[in-house]
């Protein structure tokens, strides 16, 4: 177990060029971005464990950080809410025979060195690039929210939007969008520059904090760290054409009109942010016809998945039909840990609970807005 990131890095490296089974949220850039911005000044430490085979070749790598709460050390994936899809990285030979018994043996090991009281490990897929996710095979509970998907199995990027949306539909958005295109310099691009990079996410963090406040929900974006983590992503890579978070965004009028960045494998993409404009132009849909553009750029591109994230919303529905779940898991090792156990898993039902039944969610969502 290493609490530096330049120790675990060779291990780390060799097995992701070994074409690991790993999410985008698993890889180092990412991480370390996100911990030098905003885990480590908040006090978080790295616990990242990798398991060797008896030829020292590594089979698997679980970064996590650890953090105090009331007195307990808790240790997590990296990224907090930012991050959606928790896997870690296995060498596929190995996940699929890695069985429940020697993963918690695993984190029990590892424990035991830095004195963690429990694991709290959420925004887990059961499954992943048609493996099992290892985690999953601990006791688990439906996480509060669900990944939605899209299948593009190898079909065009015309083709991809007319399976997943009605012809009506689209005919309704090219209108839109012709009324978006009269604008002074209107076009879709991807942020090559970090100049672009910047003009995007300077919009995102205005565009989100408003509608955020509108519905009366905190702004994980405003926490100290949050908005470094994101240009150091936009930035990383960006220069050879391969960003750690891609921008994509439409643009007119002289402002941003919506954006979408996210993270790509070479064979899906994840989104992590996406705003559209609180202006006048707004009713024209630009947020559903960034989606449309970035769906037809990676099906073209010849990606096989593409996904709006986490949590549900309407909007997502017009292209993403297929819900992938996603899994918590809470593993305690000290009594303490026990005891806080059963207060999380409470909370992790309730919250799910809340937010699949219509009436409570729509109080709930009543109650923001009233905050506001």
């Amino acid at each position: 177990m290493f609490t530096e990131f330049d120790d675990a890095l060779p291990d780390w490296r060799r097995l992701a060029d070994d074409q690991a089974v790993a999410t985008p949220f698993s890889h180092p850039g990412w991480i370390e971005a996100f911990h030098r911005h905003a885990g480590r000044p908040m006090g978080e430490i790295p616990a990242i464990i990798v398991g060797r085979d008896d030829n020292a070749v590594p089979a698997f790598v679980l970064p996590f950080a650890i953090r105090r709460v009331r007195g307990l050390a808790m240790a997590s994936f990296f990224g907090g809410s930012h991050a959606s899809l928790n896997l870690g990285l296995w060498r596929r030979n190995t996940i699929t025979g890695f069985s429940a018994e020697r993963l918690r043996d695993a984190l029990m090991r590892a424990a035991a060195i830095a004195h963690i009281d429990l694991y709290t490990l959420h925004n887990m897929p059961l499954f992943w690039e048609g493996d099992d996710n290892p985690f999953a095979r601990l006791p688990h509970q439906r996480c509060a929210d669900d990944v939605y998907r899209l299948d593009i199995g190898g079909r065009s990027g015309d083709e991809t939007l007319k399976g997943c949306m009605s012809g009506a539909t689209r005919s309704t958005l090219r209108s839109k969008e012709k009324k978006l295109a009269v604008l002074d310099g209107y076009r879709y691009f991807r942020a090559a520059t970090t100049a672009e990079a910047d003009r995007i996410l300077d919009a995102f963090l205005v565009q989100k904090a408003a509608r955020l406040a509108e519905q009366g929900i905190d702004n994980v974006f405003a926490e100290p760290g949050v908005e470094d983590f994101l240009r150091a992503t936009a930035h990383a890579g960006l220069a050879d054409g391969r960003p750690i978070m891609e921008l994509h965004a439409l643009e007119g009028g002289g402002e941003v009109l919506a954006m979408v960045g996210g993270l790509s494998d070479g064979s899906r993409f994840t989104t992590m942010i996406n705003s559209y404009t609180l202006g006048e132009y707004g009713r024209w849909s630009p947020g559903l016809i960034i989606i449309n553009h970035v769906v037809r750029h990676f099906a073209d591109q010849g990606l096989k998945i593409f996904d709006l994230g986490m949590g549900y919303a309407p909007y997502k529905q017009f292209f993403c039909k297929e819900i992938e779940p996603l899994v918590d898991a809470v593993v305690p090792v000290t009594a303490k840990g026990h005891a806080a156990a059963i207060g999380l898993r409470a909370m992790v039902t309730a919250k799910r609970f809340i937010k699949t039944t219509p009436v409570l969610w729509h109080a709930v969502q009543k109650l923001r807005r009233l905050r506001a």
